[in-house]
């Protein structure tokens, strides 16, 4: 009986230190913070964000996946006028630069948002962290 008692005591005391431990150490931490590689000299000074036309990238960091994307929208007044993603991750064969134009956003302001997240097997974006900035024009 004193046996039962004692594993039964060892074995409560395991599932306590791991779910403490899961409780404590399980919870992922990712970021995500606007690079930006070029500004129009036109608006340098004005400016301290990126303007329409100017290259941008991300800093991440992410404990929750080993391969974290990067997907960014922006919009013109309610007018979604880009999209584009990537992977930050070495093994990664594309490019982690974003050229803030398209044929659809040649000119103006836009308000952006980078989701920083995961892709299952599946293709299934699971969002990890967000910001949002301002482009100007």
């Amino acid at each position: 009986m004193r046996r039962k008692i004692i594993l039964l005591a060892i074995a409560a005391t395991s599932l306590v230190l791991t779910t403490s431990g899961l409780a404590a150490g399980g919870k992922s931490s990712s970021s995500i913070s606007l690079v930006v590689l070029s500004t129009s000299t036109l608006t340098a000074s004005a400016t301290s964000g990126p303007s329409q036309g100017d290259n941008v990238t991300f800093q991440v960091s992410s404990d929750a996946t080993d391969r974290p994307y990067v997907v960014l929208n922006c919009y013109q007044s309610g007018t979604w006028v880009y999209a584009a993603s990537a992977g930050f991750y070495a093994a990664y064969r594309g490019s982690t630069i974003f050229g803030l134009e398209t044929t659809s956003w040649t000119a103006g302001a836009a308000d952006c948002t980078a989701r920083l997240g995961s892709l299952s097997n599946s293709g299934r974006f699971t969002e990890l962290a967000s910001m949002s900035f301002h482009v100007s024009d």
